[in-house]
């Protein structure tokens, strides 16, 4: 896949931000928890928001995958450290980076003259930490974003730049 083509999945990603943006300009459904220098932490506070965060995590091998992603990496650097087949981390990566628990952060460097392909591609958690909480009568989430990370997640940083 070429850079232009990594970009263009980055563009459509996200899903999950996207909805809770569109549900916050009717509902309160974001609120701050706690800023850190380093990390700022978010409470969605939507139940139907929290079983789809809920249904990603569900599944062993994103979790696995999000595990084992503690820095930028490859996605051949993903399939040594998590033991999951290659086919499946390819399909795996690209729907955590469509719901927005993944960014694609660029190319390794050994990529030359950024005509990187899927392979060269490093990626990197959205979310540093999170939490669900599932009373009965709510369902809510608290996640902790690294600073960086959400400059990089446009529809996250609006939706918490609109809510400071």
């Amino acid at each position: 896949m070429q850079f232009q083509g990594m970009r263009e999945i980055q563009k459509q990603a996200f899903l999950l931000f996207t909805e809770l943006g569109e549900k916050s300009r009717t509902e309160k459904v974001l609120s701050i928890v706690k800023k850190e220098e380093n990390s700022i932490t978010i409470r969605i506070n939507d139940a139907e928001l929290t079983n789809k965060i809920i249904d990603a995590y569900l599944d062993k091998d994103n979790r696995i995958i999000l595990y084992n992603l503690r820095t930028p990496m490859t996605v051949t650097e993903i399939v040594k450290r998590s033991k999951l087949p290659q086919s499946s981390v390819y399909r795996k990566v690209d729907a955590l980076v469509e719901q927005g628990l993944i960014l694609f952060s660029g190319f390794d460097r050994d990529v030359k003259n950024g005509k990187g392909n899927h392979k060269g591609a490093m990626y990197e958690k959205t979310i540093h930490s999170i939490s669900f909480n599932l009373k009965s009568d709510t369902h809510t989430t608290e996640i902790t974003i690294e600073k960086r990370a959400l400059q990089k997640c446009k529809p996250l940083y609006l939706l918490v730049s609109n809510t400071c």
